[in-house]
């Protein structure tokens, strides 16, 4: 089963509010002052940003645990045999 995670308020504030300033200082390495470095790094945290909003996902196997968000995955040791399912 693959579960798409829940985004929160103050999660969205803050993600965008960092995707808006790295595209302004996008436009500004850009148009602005031609920086070649801040351009590269820029465009790198912008898709590494939007990359962890859109793909955060939990996966559950028979006996694992998976967690992807963005480019990052991580399989903590979690004995899913003591879950309960809870539906709200």
């Amino acid at each position: 089963m693959v579960f798409v995670s829940r985004k929160d308020k103050w999660m969205s504030i803050m993600i965008w509010g960092f995707v808006l300033l790295f595209t302004w200082n996008l436009y500004q390495s850009i148009y602005v002052e031609l920086d070649i470095i801040a351009i590269i790094v820029m465009v790198i945290l912008i898709l590494l940003l939007g990359s962890i909003w859109f793909n955060t996902r939990y996966k559950f196997d028979s006996d694992t645990l998976r967690i992807f968000y963005g480019p990052m995955k991580w399989s903590p040791f979690i004995d899913l045999r003591l879950l309960t399912v809870t539906i709200k």
